[in-house]
Parts: C-alpha cells; structure tokens; sequence
C-alpha cells in the first residue's frame, strides 16, 4: 500500500506530503494484546522500509521521518517469575513460569485477543470447554489448560443480554464477559512468550525518532513532541499563522451539553 501510494504521488510530478499512520499498534497496546501489538509494528516498519528506497535510490529532495506521539502499555521482556498479577490485584503463582522472552509465541498467533473475546462470549457455537479449546488453540498456537476454561465458563454464564451481530465482530469487547475472557487471554500469550504490561495507558518514557533524506541530521537529540512540526515548517517554509487567524475567526456556536 505504501509502494502503490508513493507510486501514484510521484506520477504527477508535484511535490508531495504522504502521512502513514501504524495506528493498531496503539490499540494492541491498550488492550494489552502482545501479538497484535507486535505484528502491527512488524507492518509499519515494512512501510517504513518502503518509503525509505526513495532514499537509497538516489532522490535528493526527500525527507522521511517516523515519530510515535507516545507509548502505551508499558511491554516488558520477562515476568516475575513466581506470580503475576491479575485483573483483581490478587496473585496468581505460575507452575511453570518463563524466564525469558519467546518471541515465537507471538507469531504464532491469528486472532486479536480482543476479537476473539468477542467471539467466545457471543458465537452460539462456542458453549462448550470443548469447543472453546479448539477455537482458542486454532487461533492462538496455545491450548487453554482447566483453570482458563473454569475461568472463561464461568464469565459466560454471567452474561444476562443478548449478543448482537455487530458485537460478535468487535475488536474492543465490552461488558464483563468480553473484558474477563481478553484478559484471561492477554495472560495466557503473556506467560508463554514470557513478557508483561505495566498498564493499559500511556506511559511516560521518550520515543523515538527515526529521520533519513536531505535533512535527516536536523531530527536528532532529545527535543519536545511540538518542535518536530515547527521544524518541518521551517524546513518547507510555511506559517500556519494564516490558518490559525482564520480558525480563531471562524464563529462556530457552542451548544451546552444537557
């Protein structure tokens, strides 16, 4: 998608501002889905390494720069080894706890924890320890033991509405059921790749910043999020003064909240 849009720009002979944005990979992280997280990063740097050939191809007018706005979910490489904490705050000891990092889990896996949480509290077909065993394990490379089964049943059976169609398909499941069962899940592809999240939220450590083309030394160093723009702005020689000015202008009613 990256080639094809680079592609289409270039033919028309004008300069162009191409923004592609990794946004999964900031979902997968408030959800604290490893794998989605993992695998969304995975594709942006594959467009990263796209646009990056109209460097090494000689252009002498091109300027790419890759930023995040922010981190989320606090990832760490290895868990505590004899407990982990669960949604509740309790304890939960491993019997067999991961030492160390296996990425390998993660590849493994097909389905968003959060669609798949979806699926187990609303498909009519997945009722049954048996069927939901095979679902978890077809989608994610990892057999639920008893105590995940105990834990999934027993978070279905406390669902009172009905599932819609819509909510069978989401990404973000909601209510206590889906919430529960992705957590369960989160835990399950957590303790076999041997990793864990601080938090569901933003966290506060830099980012990085990754520049390459014509000015490509100018973004380097700590600096705020906010000097990033100002410096392209200088780099291409435009104000947004004007457009400020006419947005403070612009009289737009405000209608009170009832």
């Amino acid at each position: 998608m990256t080639r094809a849009a680079i592609t289409r720009l270039k033919a028309t002979g004008k300069h162009y501002c191409l923004l592609i944005e990794g946004s999964r990979i900031d979902h997968g992280l408030h959800s604290s889905d490893a794998a989605s997280a993992a695998k969304d990063a995975i594709a942006y740097s594959r467009a990263f390494k796209e646009a990056l050939k109209e460097v090494s191809e000689g252009q002498n007018d091109v300027q790419i720069l890759s930023v995040a706005d922010h981190s989320t979910g606090g990832l760490t490489l290895g868990m505590q080894p004899d407990w982990q904490l669960t949604f509740d705050g309790a304890r939960t000891r491993w019997k067999n706890p991961p030492r160390t990092y296996r990425p390998e889990v993660l590849v493994n896996v097909s389905m968003s924890t959060g669609n798949l949480s979806s699926r187990l509290c609303c498909d009519p077909s997945l009722t049954t320890d048996t069927s939901r065993r095979e679902f978890i394990t077809s989608m994610l490379g990892l057999e639920p033991d008893e105590a995940n089964l105990a834990q999934l049943a027993d978070l279905k059976s406390r669902m009172v509405d009905v599932c819609s169609a819509a909510e069978a398909e989401e990404d973000w499941p909601s209510g206590e059921c889906g919430m529960g069962t992705q957590l369960v899940l989160n835990g399950m592809v957590q303790h076999a790749a041997g990793l864990g999240m601080t938090t569901s939220s933003h966290t506060g450590e830099d980012v990085h910043v990754y520049a390459a083309g014509t000015h490509a030394k100018t973004f380097r160093g700590a600096m705020e999020n906010s000097e990033i723009g100002k410096l392209h702005l200088g780099l291409l020689n435009l104000s947004l003064d004007p457009i400020t000015q006419a947005l403070n202008d612009c009289k737009v009613p405000v209608h009170p909240i009832e």
